[in-house]
């Protein structure tokens, strides 16, 4: 079916502030877990995280504080090590991929209690954890762009068969200590049943404000 196209191009940012309060019980509840340093998931190297004992914000990202255990082989020697205290930080960041935004939560081992272990054994563990967790396969990643897109159609009394569609098509994150505040960018288009939209110039630099 074609006819006339009208398009309704607004920009809108719709945002969520989550504080470490508010975090802390989710955290709770997703942890203990098991964390894989290898791509072979038979592999025996891992990390176990514990429930926090402390969640904080900064504007480096969710700073978690619990124990756990490592792990690890050296020259072929399995080395389970008890972790009394750990320091993680979750890093929220916008991504391009496949050429659209995602958020992706990066993981970083901050410090860990590895006094039973010599000191330069300790350095070199550390940056080999980090440089496993930092892989795209130990990341998590939602394609936000594809979950919050809509599709409404209009009544039947309403002559003229459209649709609107609602949605994100950018992100955003800020990190304080207060809060991480997680944005998302949308626009709002009226479709004929043929699909097409015709779109006005918008601004896309266009970013929500510190006062939001």
């Amino acid at each position: 079916m074609t006819g006339t196209v009208l398009a309704l191009v607004q920009v809108m940012w719709i945002q969520a502030s989550l504080t470490p309060s508010q975090l802390a019980p989710a955290l709770d509840a997703l942890l203990p877990m098991r964390v894989l340093l290898d791509d072979d998931q038979d592999a025996d190297r891992c990390l176990w995280i514990d429930r926090p004992s402390a969640v904080t914000t900064s504007e480096a990202g969710l700073h978690v504080r619990t124990s756990g255990r490592l792990q690890w082989d050296v020259i072929g020697i399995k080395l389970p090590v008890v972790l009394r205290q750990v320091d993680l930080t979750i890093i929220p960041t916008i991504q391009a991929r496949e050429q659209r935004d995602v958020l992706v939560f990066s993981l970083r081992l901050d410090a860990a209690d590895l006094s039973a272990l010599p000191g330069f054994v300790e350095a070199s563990l550390l940056h080999h954890v980090n440089h496993e967790l930092a892989k795209e396969s130990a990341q998590v990643v939602w394609s936000f762009t594809r979950t919050l897109d809509f599709n409404f159609s209009l009544p039947k009394r309403i002559v003229g068969p459209r649709k609107i569609r609602l949605y994100a098509h950018q992100g955003a994150v800020k990190m304080s200590p207060e809060a991480i505040v997680l944005a998302a960018h949308f626009r709002v288009d009226v479709l004929t049943l043929d699909g097409a939209a015709e779109r006005r110039p918008v601004p896309d630099d266009e970013q929500p404000s510190d006062d939001d």
